[in-house]
């Protein structure tokens, strides 16, 4: 009986650990593409940064006013200069594609945000679904 008692809690911690570790695989993909959003920002590579956006994204915010977002964004905060991840979370969702949500302090040539992107994963692939500036 013991031994089924120990088994079982193996099994346990070991599923914790798979789970902790697909996690934090999932979690430095979508830092990969907060990364890539902020280098292709910074070269005003708008184009390339569509590529980083879901589909769900664009039924909110059509193209032409997000593009127009990030030039004002620029135009008041100056550059980019670095960010730092404050925090995330993983968000499973029943039956749904599971989302994680990147909180970054970053900072300007003029001032300092903070900033959220809450990503999808589609089959591996993390894109944006919503971006916020707070």
């Amino acid at each position: 009986m013991k031994n089924k008692f120990y088994s079982f809690i193996f099994i346990c911690f070991s599923l914790l650990v798979i789970s902790c570790e697909a996690n934090s695989n999932n979690v430095k993909l979508a830092e990969k593409i907060a990364d890539d959003f902020y280098v292709l920002e910074k070269t005003k590579d708008y184009k390339s940064i569509d590529l980083l956006m879901s589909y769900q994204f664009y039924q909110v915010t059509p193209y032409e006013k997000f593009v127009n977002f990030l030039k004002v964004k620029r135009e008041v905060t100056g550059g980019f200069k670095h960010k730092k991840l404050e925090s995330y979370n993983v968000v499973i969702i029943s039956g749904s594609n599971n989302r994680i949500v990147l909180n970054y302090e970053v900072e300007y040539q003029k001032k300092k945000m903070t900033e959220q992107f809450i990503m999808e994963n589609n089959d591996g692939d993390f894109k944006i679904i919503n971006y916020v500036l707070k």
